[in-house]
């Protein structure tokens, strides 16, 4: 349980470099902030707790950048919940 075959890992890896392909400014819907980036903020948290994921994320350096700048947030780091303050 949990362990990805190395298919899923190269499905997951084809998602994020097509979303780091279109992703062109600061944001994932354009120049400001959007429910874009709010709805997948939260997903990307739960990508990156996963030891597959976490290194599939490094992966792709412009998504990692905008989830670097999220995460740098005010308004994330007073929501993180416990899972997220946990030493990986």
């Amino acid at each position: 349980l949990g362990r990805l075959t190395p298919e899923e890992l190269e499905r997951g890896a084809k998602c994020l470099r097509v979303l780091d392909g279109h992703l062109a400014g600061e944001h994932l819907a354009g120049a400001q902030l959007s429910l874009a980036d709010l709805w997948a903020y939260p997903m990307f948290v739960y990508l990156d707790l996963a030891p597959s994921g976490r290194s599939l994320l490094r992966t792709s350096p412009k998504l990692l950048a905008w989830f670097e700048r999220m995460a740098d947030r005010p308004s994330v780091a007073a929501t993180r919940f416990r899972a997220e303050l946990k030493p990986v």
